[in-house]
Parts: C-alpha cells; sequence; structure tokens
C-alpha cells in the first residue's frame, strides 16, 4: 500500500464543504480522447489496483503539460517562494482525483479542463482556470476553490482510457561496462548491446551518441554526468532489461543544433529531449537533488512490462525535467520539481556504409569457364539515405546531389543486419534527378510490425542495368512513436 504525508492536506482533518451537483436525467458522457504524446507525465494503473495514487505529483512542483492516469491521480499544492504550485495544463483521471491547497491550473489567458472519471477532491484555495468535471465533486473551504468555468457533477464527460504501449522486445547481454574508479572519470560508449552499466565513484560520466543502446541494468551514482551526442541530427534509443537506477543530483548534457559544437545541459536546449528515449522493462529511479544542486534531466522514458518487474517510474525532489515520463502501472514524483513538456519525435537512424559494387558475368561468345567481373559503381551522388520508424510502418528517405543515366530505386528489406534482403517495392521507382541536380525520394514500408528491427538497402539503377547498394539503415517501428504524430 502507497502512504503519503500530504503535509498540509490531510483528508482526515480538513473540514470540508461538500457540494453534490446531481443533474437529473444527465445524458451519456461524452468521451475525451487525449494522446499519449500529449501528456508530460501519465500511468497506466495496468497492474494492480492499491490504496494510492497510480500518478502521485509532490508538492511546490511546477509542470508545463498534461498530467493524467487511467486510474488515480494527485496533485499536491503549497506553493513556496521560487517553488510554485501550477499546473499549466489539463488533468485526466480515469478513477479519482485529488488536488492539495492552494494549487493553480491554468491562467486567465489558458483555460484548462480537469476530467475525473471518478470523484474528484479539490483542497482549499485551489484556483482552476476552466472546468472541472467529475463523477462527484468535493470541495474545500476557508478559502473555498475558484473554479472560473464551473463543476458538472456527475460529469458530462468521462476520459478515455488510453492503451498503453506494449513492451519493446529486445535483449542485452555482453560486456558490463563500469567507469574506471576514482572522481572524475568518465566512460565512452559506441552504440551497441551491453551487460551492465555502472558508476564507480561520484562525479563520474559517460557519453553517449545517436543510435541504439542495449543495457541489462543501469546503476550511478551522486553527481553524475550522462552526455549525449546529437550533432548527427538522429535519435538515440536506450533500452534496458532490468532497472535503471540513478542516484542524486544527475545531469543531462547533449550536444547538437543549438548548443555552439559543445555539451550543455538538457535545460540549455531542451529542443533535443525529443530525440532521446529510454524503456526499462522494470523501474526507473532517481533519487533526489538539493535545493542548490537539482536533477536535471530529461527526454522520455517509459518504464514497460514484459515478463516480471514493476514498471514504475519514481523521481526524487529537486528535479527538473525536459520530456515525459510514462509507466505501464504507476507514476510517482516528489517535492521542488519543474517538468516541461518535451513531445518524442519520429527516430531517424543513419549508417554511412561505402556503397557495394554488384558482380555480373561479361557477355561473351567465347565458350569458356564462366567468369565474374566488377562492373564501375553507377554514377549517383548519395547524401542522405534514412530510415525513420512509425507504428506499424517504416519511412525511407533519401536525397541525391547527382545521377547520371540513372533509371531508378529500388528498397531491399532483411529482419538482420547480415540476413537476407529481399525486395519490397513491386515497381522501380523512377528517378528524378539529372547530371546537373539530384533529387529527394520517399518510400513507405507498410508492412513493418511494431517492436521488430527492420534493415534496409537502397539499390540504384542506371540505363544499361547496372546497380549499386547503398546501406544498410535499420528502424524499429513503435507504438509509441505512432501517438506522437497525432494532432496535438
Amino acid at each position: 500500500m502507497k502512504t503519503r504525508n500530504f503535509s498540509g492536506f490531510n483528508l482526515l482533518t480538513v473540514a470540508l464543504l461538500v457540494f453534490t451537483l446531481a443533474v437529473a436525467g444527465t445524458a451519456s458522457a461524452a468521451p475525451v480522447t487525449i494522446p499519449l504524446s500529449n501528456f508530460v507525465i501519465f500511468s497506466g494503473g495496468t497492474l494492480t489496483i492499491d490504496a494510492g495514487f497510480e500518478t502521485s505529483i509532490g508538492g511546490h512542483v511546477l509542470i508545463n503539460g498534461n498530467i493524467g492516469s487511467n486510474q488515480d491521480l494527485f496533485m499536491q499544492g503549497n506553493p513556496l517562494p521560487g517553488y510554485p504550485a501550477q499546473l499549466n495544463g489539463a488533468a485526466y483521471a480515469g478513477g479519482k482525483l485529488t488536488f492539495g491547497q492552494d494549487l493553480t491550473v491554468g491562467s486567465s489567458t489558458e483555460l484548462r479542463e480537469v476530467v475525473a472519471n471518478g470523484a474528484a477532491t479539490i483542497g482549499s484555495g485551489v484556483t482552476i482556470w476552466g472546468t472541472l468535471d467529475a463523477l462527484s465533486a468535493t470541495l474545500g473551504s476557508s478559502p473555498a476553490p475558484v473554479i472560473t468555468g464551473g463543476v458538472t457533477a456527475p460529469s458530462s464527460k468521462t476520459f478515455a482510457l488510453i492503451t498503453m504501449p506494449a513492451a519493446t522486445v529486445f535483449t542485452a547481454g555482453g560486456a558490463n561496462q563500469t567507469v574506471p574508479t576514482g572522481q572524475g572519470n568518465s566512460l565512452t560508449l559506441a552504440p551497441g548491446t551491453y551487460g551492465a552499466l555502472a558508476t564507480s565513484s561520484q562525479n563520474q560520466t559517460v557519453t553517449l551518441s545517436s543510435g541504439n543502446y542495449y543495457f541489462d541494468s543501469i546503476t550511478t551514482q551522486g553527481g553524475f554526468d550522462l552526455q549525449i551526442d546529437l550533432t548527427s541530427g538522429n535519435c538515440i534509443n536506450i533500452y534496458v532489461v532490468g532497472n535503471a537506477a540513478f542516484a542524486g543530483q544527475q545531469t543531462l548534457l547533449v550536444k547538437g543544433t543549438g548548443t555552439g559544437g559543445a555539451f550543455v545541459p538538457i535545460s540549455a536546449a531542451p529542443a533535443l529531449a525529443s530525440l532521446i528515449y529510454l524503456e526499462t522493462r522494470a523501474r526507473f529511479t532517481m533519487t533526489g537533488g538539493v535545493d542548490a544542486t537539482h536533477n536535471v534531466w530529461g527526454g522520455t522514458v517509459y518504464a514497460s512490462f514484459l515478463t516480471g518487474g514493476s514498471p514504475q517510474v519514481v523521481i526524487g525532489q529537486y528535479t527538473d525535467w525536459y520530456g515525459a515520463a510514462y509507466a505501464l502501472d504507476s507514476f510517482d514524483t516528489a517535492d521542488h520539481g519543474k517538468w516541461t513538456n518535451v513531445p518524442l519525435t519520429p527516430c531517424t537512424t543513419t549508417t554511412t556504409v561505402p556503397p557495394t559494387t554488384t558482380t555480373v558475368p561479361p557477355t561473351t561468345t567465347t565458350v569458356q569457364p564462366t567468369t565474374t567481373t566488377t562492373v564501375p559503381t553507377t554514377l549517383i551522388e548519395l547524401s542522405t539515405f534514412n530510415a525513420i520508424p512509425g507504428n506499424k510502418k517504416v519511412t525511407l528517405e533519401w536525397v541525391t546531389e547527382t545521377e547520371i543515366d540513372n533509371a531508378g530505386f529500388n528498397i531491399y528489406r532483411a529482419e538482420e543486419e547480415d540476413g537476407e534482403y529481399v525486395q519490397i517495392n513491386e515497381d522501380l521507382i523512377p528517378a528524378n534527378g539529372s547530371g546537373m541536380e539530384g533529387a529527394s525520394y520517399l518510400f513507405i514500408d507498410n508492412k513493418a510490425k511494431n517492436r521488430k528491427a527492420y534493415y534496409y538497402k537502397l539499390e540504384d539503377m542506371d540505363l544499361s542495368g547496372v546497380s549499386t547498394m547503398h546501406g544498410p539503415v535499420s528502424a524499429t517501428p513503435s507504438f509509441i512513436l505512432g501517438l506522437s504524430l497525432r494532432k496535438k
């Protein structure tokens, strides 16, 4: 059972003024459908219903974005100097909803809605710039809450529960990676598959870059810095089989567009959080920072679930987060924090590989043993070839600089990088470039399955039938990536 001291909002002791707003002959409630990508914090409450709140947010927290849960939702109030209790977004609960005292939702220029499929309990001094819809409403007193758009109970609308994304299928297993002993030491890892990742001392650094990483677990000590190089413009996916356990005073630094070629805290380049995704099949935890040194973190984190574990996200106090956090089961963040929604964007993985040359037998009329001759590569200058995953699809994009005698292109797909590549386009994709200028191309593979890695090669064919292969590039379709493309 979860327990929490509500610090000034004890439901057993605070005198409440109860308003029962009965509406005779209420029509069927209108469902409110919100994409998961529109939330900065959301819990699925998928496993077991307990006496706590599946989404629980501590006091003195500023949230820029929507919050919600398929079950119960709690947000404390109690603003302090420098730490407002403010929700600049809407709130949706599939069960009950509770707001602590002196919380402010929305503003006079940004009206918001609060929707609970169950009972709503609103503490004293709460201001909601907008509407409250709930099965029933219990409002505090001294002072009474202010709800500018009014209260409707029983509710005229309901929150349509969100089907949480299925866990990505992946494995790890490899050499364990530990930062060398000693404060200030660092470790740089290329994309790949590893065992456990850990620091050996406080104040250490790990540097990653765009690509896919697979770990058995992640464990860090205090003062840890994670540096992510995103200068390629491509995303990073970090998959963790077990727990991802971060200590306190952690900082995520990024290098990419807008950082001047240097690593800067994610708070200085929050847009880059859209390229960072971490999924754990168990728990994501981060110990609290301190008033002088907050945790500064970001990206989209998803605590999913496949076989065992506890799919939860638990974040300590004094944490500033840029991105989003989702949990299949429950989410809990402590006080003195700041959360800013930065939606995940579709992921691009690019591989630069020298073109391979097709070998064909020479044309001959002489009766001799068959031989093969290497044919010169085609006269195509390819600048980019990208694979962008979506929901049950992969979009292939490529750009040429010049095309001399080019007839067109074919796309080949395999389920392993070194596996058998099979052509997936029915007809040759016509060339649009010339010897003076190139062109941009797009092909969508609509027969891809979510949570499965695919590898693609691009073949260009010239007018004489000579071909050159480019790639491979890879992508892993995912339900959550499809959500990020829905209208906001």
